[in-house]
């Protein structure tokens, strides 16, 4: 628990009214949620700004708030005035996470962070508390959060750590102090903020340097920024990999489509009940990361057999004779190439549909990323395509002319319509976009449509 005065401490911030040793429940920054005896912090996002939600906050209970724009308040709360409520946030959580000792495990990469954190919080579920990142709370807001969460009852934490800009990484790497950090691969994720695929991979690699000699890192011995990643460790390292030799091999002996079987290190076949040749590298990773803290081969292969997959993350549905691959979370050009060949390979009743958004994030490289994957599409077994939004277009443009049925949408809500009308009861569907465009709007009207129900 904190008091107003270790957020004060904490942050650099002045007290303009209340008491300083007052003890708080919780910080939050969202009026929607707090309680009766927590602390307001009132962050200015790009579509909100916290400081409009102080009077709903304190109507529910708050005892005080953090502000960077000075505003009278009726009553006895504590007022604390800081300059920057996001960089206070994170000074708060750096704070809160010297007081344990306990050790992180930080994830980052372009792909997979989100299904190496939930295989391996599984696996440590099984022996230890473990604090798992909700979500994806892997930026500047979402990694402070985690920390606070943080309590004397966890034994060990795992998190997602990204950002979008040089330097992000080092700055969430130095307030969380990981024991232990995970590169999972480098691909063009947030490409439209670097100059350059090396920006991206060494943007990754400042995880790594943060740890220093003490730090454990984790790599993928068959990316292709391998190097560069071993160069910036400054203590122990190790792999993991399927093609090249590593410390965590990982040897494949079955692919359904739907799910894949490895033998690791010659030791233990492992089955993972989740589409993607990407997904046994994630596992690789867990085991790894597992191993270094003492879980055992049997404790690694119960936790990997039963991890299932969060919600819109190769999220398989059925209504009926309908299958859905709900993938819908986020994409960038690895993870829609991934779950392309995923829809272009499982076995299927009837016709292959791709639903696809735009791809986000990637700058002047939008047109060609968009148009490479349209390439991909034309020589796939594809049946049906469904493109939503303006840069996603340029799929629908190389796709177009191969023996498909192309259909390009420009909003989400045009795309729901021309789906009700086109979907047959014997379809797979893949539906896939950045997070901006809610995909997962177009999963519920799939779900919805009557002749499935």
């Amino acid at each position: 628990m904190l008091t107003v005065e270790d957020i004060l401490k904490a942050s650099g911030g002045v007290l303009l009214q209340g008491n300083p040793t007052a003890r708080i429940g919780e910080l939050s920054i969202d009026s929607r949620t707090i309680e009766k005896g927590d602390i307001f912090l009132a962050i200015k996002g790009e579509r909100y700004d916290g400081h409009n939600f102080i009077a709903e906050a304190l109507r529910k209970g708050a005892v005080g708030i953090v502000i960077s724009r000075k505003i009278k308040v009726k009553g006895k709360e504590s007022i604390i005035y800081v300059g920057d409520t996001v960089k206070a946030l994170q000074d708060i959580a750096h704070f809160h996470r010297r007081k344990f000792e306990i050790p992180i495990v930080a994830i980052a990469g372009s792909n997979g962070k989100t299904t190496t954190k939930d295989i391996l919080s599984r696996i440590f579920s099984q022996r230890m508390k473990v604090l798992s990142s909700e979500k994806s709370f892997n930026n500047e807001i979402g990694v402070p959060l985690t920390l606070l969460r943080l309590s004397g009852e966890h034994q060990i934490a795992v998190m997602e750590i990204e950002m979008n800009n040089r330097g992000g990484i080092s700055r969430l790497a130095a307030l969380s102090r990981p024991t232990a950090g995970i590169i999972t691969n480098t691909g063009h994720a947030h490409l439209r903020f670097f100059n350059s695929f090396d920006e991206i991979a060494s943007s990754r690699g400042e995880l790594l340097e943060t740890m220093g000699e003490d730090g454990i890192s984790i790599v993928n011995v068959d990316d292709a920024k391998k190097d560069l990643f071993f160069r910036k460790a400054k203590g122990k390292v190790v792999t993991f990999g399927i093609k090249e030799r590593a410390d965590f091999q990982g040897k494949i002996t079955k692919d359904s489509g739907w799910a894949t079987s490895f033998i690791l290190n010659d030791a233990v076949e492992i089955k993972l009940s989740v589409p993607g040749h990407g997904n046994p590298y994630n596992a690789l990773a867990a085991a790894a990361a597992a191993t270094v803290f003492g879980m055992s081969l049997e404790e690694i292969k119960r936790g990997i057999e039963k991890f299932r997959p969060s919600p819109m993350r190769m999220e398989i549905l059925s209504k009926g004779t309908l299958k859905i691959i709900n993938d819908a979370y986020n994409a960038n050009p690895e993870s829609m190439k991934i779950a392309i060949n995923v829809l272009a390979s499982v076995p299927a009743r009837g016709r292959r549909v791709a639903i696809l958004g735009d791809m986000l994030e990637l700058g002047v490289w939008s047109n060609i990323a968009h148009r490479n994957v349209g390439k991909l599409l034309a020589s796939s077994p594809i049946d049906v395509l469904v493109t939503v939004g303006n840069e996603a277009a340029h799929i629908a443009e190389e796709a177009s002319g191969h023996g498909k049925e192309v259909f390009i949408c420009s909003t989400t809500e045009e795309a729901e319509k021309k789906i009700a009308r086109i979907i047959k009861s014997d379809d797979l569907i893949l539906v896939k976009g950045s997070r901006a465009l809610q995909m997962e709007k177009i999963v519920d009207v799939l779900s919805s449509l009557p002749i499935f129900n």
